[in-house]
């Protein structure tokens, strides 16, 4: 038996901790179903309402989600800009899983959406 999960979390973040980091709380969860869309799942929502903090420089999220300490290896591919979005991948080992974060630092609204 082959378990394969997705998870799309819409997130609005907000600078509030300066031009540093970003403080996120999770709005939604959606999870990626045998017909291939992504759908509300139980799992996916149990995270709703969780916050959590990206640090910029490094990645790094911690709070009510982490992506390091837990084999996780995040690396910044973008920092963002008024043109382009902030995007960290997040690679887990030994078993190999990946974490995307896409954020809309273009964005000109103080919350900007981002999903992992």
């Amino acid at each position: 038996m082959k378990l394969t999960l997705s998870v799309l979390f819409v997130l609005f973040p907000t600078l509030g901790f300066g031009a540093d980091a970003y403080k996120c709380e999770i709005h939604g969860g959606y999870g990626l179903v045998d017909s291939g869309e992504f759908v509300e799942t139980a799992w996916a929502k149990m995270w709703v309402g969780r916050e959590f903090i990206v640090d910029k420089d490094s990645g790094k999220m911690i709070g009510g989600f982490s992506n390091s300490g837990t084999g996780g290896d995040p690396k910044v591919l973008d920092r963002g800009s008024t043109d382009q979005a902030f995007k960290v991948i997040t690679i887990y080992k030994p078993m190999t899983a990946v974490d995307y974060l896409y954020v809309q630092e273009f964005n000109e609204n103080a919350e900007k959406p981002f999903f992992l």
